[in-house]
């Protein structure tokens, strides 16, 4: 088997690889962990790991694999990264790339392993997520074609680098080696672990580093008597994200625009799939298409959520509630044209992620509440009617009052999170308040703002 320092990836030196030499030699320690569990898969990537030893590993007696990777016979238990680094600090090729970088690799596999065993733990006592249908080892990076592996980048310690913002330049200590970097804003803050990583698609290479910001102390809720103000956002497909929040106009995200140039991409990637040929999978640039796509999509709801804070931000919002979204997908074919924006389009989960995070820079509360029955229920009178008259407008037949149909639901939300059950509220109860309910803020994406 070749070494994977031997392959150099394009404009990119050859010594700088062995990171990821690093890493197949860890990785192959890692699976003979495998015959000390009862399991045959195990058992099977324990076999296949001293069966496929790269050459470095000659000079090791096969057997005595698991001594050395941090095993003993009375202790089974797999190896943590502290004892990695403590038996594998004389090794050659922890030498060869140095300790910063070194540390970070095993780090880095070790944050890949205890999130396998974590998992493995949770399937064991039947609490696996419903959204992880099977539980895989961590593997190669490969190849889709010629299945050999594949460079994806290095890691640097925290402590092994500077960021010198003024001049744009990320700076490996040790190593003499200066990286330019191109952003808008980094933020300020204690920075973690470098990652450099190779895109492949687009030839180049891409730094990543978090940051730790100090977050914004959340504003009191009691202010003069009054209690806090509560604001709900109700999550859908043709219309993102609908908000609502007491004595204030609703906000409706129109998400028409951004739904129509995800279909005409996915209508695009298509054609280009029905022009390979058999053998082959995909192409360079149905890549950047599906990467566009997403980037695209993105972009949009991120600029969303944006808008959303700055507004709930100027009226004093000071808990923000969501509705739960989880299993919706569960069991739903309701159609080509439907499932794609409900399997394919919609990405709720990640929308409320992004959500808890600006919550988190605002200085807002962030509650999640059940949203089952919210988009049945009329928000007027409290029942369950078919209300329906006209797509997106509803009316409550009890007091003849009209209200759009997604604001409703956001209505209804506001409703759990503050009273804890779905009640009528006071505000819409009025037929005064019958216009803003039905004509709400309608903002449009016109691919570069929301207005």
């Amino acid at each position: 088997m070749t070494d994977i320092a031997e392959r150099k990836p394009p404009s990119f030196r050859r010594g700088l690889a062995r990171p990821l030499s690093l890493k197949y030699f860890q990785r192959s320690y890692r699976l003979v962990e495998g015959r000390h569990r009862s399991t045959q898969a195990y058992e099977r990537a324990g076999a296949r790991a001293r069966a496929h030893c790269p050459p470095h590993f000659s000079t090791l007696e096969r057997s005595q694999l698991p001594a050395q990777a941090g095993f003993s016979e009375q202790e089974k238990d797999p190896p943590n990264y502290s004892r990695q680094c403590s038996h594998l600090k004389h090794s050659e090729n922890f030498k060869a790339i140095g300790t910063g970088k070194g540390q970070a690799v095993l780090k880095k596999l070790d944050e890949a392993w205890s999130s396998f065993w974590a998992l493995k733990r949770l399937q064991s006592q039947g609490r696996l997520p419903s959204n992880i249908k099977k539980v895989r080892m961590p593997g190669y990076l490969k190849d889709r074609d010629t299945k050999q592996t594949v460079v994806r980048g290095f890691y640097v310690r925290n402590d092994c680098y500077r960021l010198d913002r003024k001049h744009s330049t990320i700076t490996i200590i040790g190593k003499n080696m200066k990286l330019r970097y191109a952003t808008d804003r980094v933020r300020e803050g204690k920075t973690g672990r470098l990652d450099v990583i190779y895109d492949r698609l687009k030839d180049a290479w891409y730094a990543f580093i978090p940051v730790d910001v100090v977050v914004a102390p959340a504003k009191q809720a009691v202010v003069s008597g009054k209690s806090e103000k509560v604001g709900s956002v109700d999550l859908r497909i043709c219309n993102l994200v609908a908000f609502y929040a007491e004595g204030e106009r609703p906000v409706v995200y129109s998400g028409r625009a951004v739904l129509s140039d995800y279909v005409y991409r996915t209508k695009k990637i298509a054609e280009m799939q029905s022009r390979l040929s058999e053998k082959q999978h995909t192409s360079r640039k149905m890549g950047l298409f599906y990467r566009t796509r997403t980037r695209r999509f993105k972009h949009a709801t991120r600029a969303m959520l944006k808008d959303l804070f700055e507004r709930m931000k100027q009226i004093g919002i000071t808990k923000v509630a969501v509705g739960d979204l989880s299993g919706i997908r569960d069991g739903n074919n309701l159609g080509a044209h439907t499932n794609q924006k409900l399997h394919n389009f919609w990405s709720h989960a990640q929308t409320i992620q992004w959500i808890q995070h600006l919550c988190e820079d605002y200085g807002m509360e962030f509650a999640l509440v059940p949203e089952h029955r919210t988009s049945k229920t009329c928000c007027v009178c409290g029942q369950q009617h078919n209300g329906r008259v006209h797509r997106g407008l509803h009316v409550c037949k009890e007091n003849r009052v009209i209200i759009n149909a997604d604001v409703c639901g956001a209505a209804n939300i506001w409703n759990v999170a503050v009273k804890g059950e779905l009640l009528p509220s006071t505000t819409t109860r009025l037929p005064s308040s019958s216009r803003v309910m039905a004509n709400p803020l309608v903002l449009r994406w016109d691919y570069a703002h929301w207005k």
